[in-house]
């Protein structure tokens, strides 16, 4: 299970959940599969309703293949992933596509179709989503180290000194933190947990970011920038420099090691609070 999954996979427990009616639910994630009589959460692999048969529904689809050649007697929202639909195919509920890829045979009986934009957003609307995306990071930057330049120093300076150390403990933390989501997910009562921890991770790894465009930024002191518009600046370059390398083959690794040493730093400096000594073995 890939890193966007995660999200998507507690948004679509979170709205299973939320009519208050529902105990259990299948969650598949990788393989092959038949759909059963309980709700389904299609996260991996492949699903399939044969012909003949009924499965009562809702069905999410955050990741995989959900192929319907029987009937779904309630929703089905996707979320991401693959739909499709043959001609034996009978959906009663709403059929909500909101990203991914669906297939639909034209024999196919569809009840409804609704916020359909699988198309995807046009190049001026994704530069504009950049645009947007690099401004509010560069603001969070300026306002960061305006207001705590001390302990964002301090965990840049851990991500320049100690990279090895910091991609490890950020590596250790980020697969532990998804895998305590997940779970924490599946148990009705922790699901609001398991989304604030997700807005919690989402912050730091934003901070890491910040952090990393802190470093940049003490280096455009030759060009007049220094504090917090500096860190604007470094940030906003850290973002371009993001965008430049998922065209890139193996680019979006290098973003990832990146993104993990910001996260690694954050963590083992303590938010930057407290200095990062690596333990001495003594002679």
């Amino acid at each position: 299970m890939n890193l966007e999954t995660v999200p998507l996979l507690l948004v679509a427990l979170l709205l299973l959940t939320a009519g208050g009616d529902v105990t259990r639910a299948d969650v598949t994630f990788d393989g092959a599969n038949e759909a059963g009589t309980d709700p389904l959460v299609v996260a991996g692999g492949t699903v399939t309703v044969p012909a003949d048969t009924t499965t009562p529904g809702p069905v999410y689809v955050v990741n995989g293949t959900l192929d319907v050649q029987g009937r779904v007697g309630g929703d089905v929202v996707q979320l991401g992933g693959r739909v499709v639909a043959g001609p034996t195919a009978r959906i009663d509920g709403t059929v909500d596509a909101l990203a991914g890829r669906r297939t639909v045979d034209p024999a196919a009986q569809v009840a409804v179709t609704s916020l359909d934009v699988t198309a995807g957003p046009s190049p001026a609307a994704r530069a504009l989503l950049f645009l947007v995306q690099t401004g509010v990071l560069a603001l969070a930057g300026y306002l960061v180290a305006r207001r705590w330049p001390t302990p964002l120093a301090t965990a840049a300076r851990a991500a320049r000194r100690h990279p090895v150390v910091s991609l490890t403990a950020g590596a250790l933390v980020s697969v532990s933190a998804i895998a305590m989501l997940v779970f924490m997910a599946f148990t009705l009562v922790l699901i609001p947990v398991s989304v604030l921890g997700l807005v919690a991770a989402v912050l730091v790894a934003g901070y890491g970011v910040v952090a990393l465009g802190y470093l940049l930024g003490t280096r455009l002191a030759r060009v007049g920038l220094e504090g917090p518009r500096a860190t604007a600046a470094g940030v906003a370059l850290v973002s371009v420099a993001a965008e430049l390398l998922s065209f890139v083959p193996l680019g979006d690794v290098v973003v990832l090691l990146g993104a993990t040493v910001g996260i690694g730093a954050v963590l083992v400096t303590y938010l930057g609070f407290r200095e990062f000594v690596p333990a001495s073995i003594p002679e």
